[in-house]
């Protein structure tokens, strides 16, 4: 049977129709899932083990191959997690707050496994992207926090942020 990739990766009523029970991705040509860090492949009419383990390396396989995840219909973010596709931002271990996009979710380890700039990773904690306003807040709240970091003199402190346009008298 021949598969239509583009199709496979964006109608989930396509995907049904041609996909075995539980299958997560098509990678290679082959339908996969996972199972508490195992990869299945699907041999018809079965489905058998394969060594991949960690819920990141699974994932790792489409800077090799063609990789199609199975489209969701979900649409709101459930247990902290967005849906597949969404484009938020992740809490990185040595990046801070970081631009990702959701390629899987991995339930057994309550993660959801991203596409950043550093590569694909693993993140439990995740927000919505921020918008410029919040940007802009947050831009001007750390360039006061590195004047304040450098604390000597309130008068000084104070001054340089009036400077830089950072504190305003309140209007009545």
């Amino acid at each position: 049977m021949s598969i239509d990739i583009g199709r496979l990766a964006t109608d989930r009523a396509y995907w049904d129709s041609v996909a075995p029970e539980g299958a997560e991705a098509f990678i290679d040509g082959v339908f996969t899932k996972w199972d508490r860090g195992r990869e299945l492949r699907f041999n018809r009419p079965i489905w058998r083990e394969s060594p991949a383990p960690g819920p990141v390396k699974k994932y790792l396989a489409s800077r090799l191959f063609e990789v199609v995840l199975r489209p969701t219909a979900r649409e709101e973010w459930i247990d902290g997690l967005p849906p597949v596709g969404t484009e938020c931002e992740a809490n990185d271990v040595g990046h801070g707050w970081i631009s990702a996009t959701v390629i899987a979710h991995d339930e057994d380890e309550g993660v959801a496994v991203c596409k950043t700039d550093y590569g694909y990773d693993g993140y439990g904690e995740l927000r919505p992207l921020r918008t410029p306003e919040q940007r802009e807040r947050q831009s001007v709240i750390e360039q006061a926090f590195s004047k304040l970091s450098e604390f000597h003199d309130a008068d000084q402190v104070l001054g340089d942020l009036y400077d830089a346009g950072m504190l305003h008298k309140q209007e009545d």
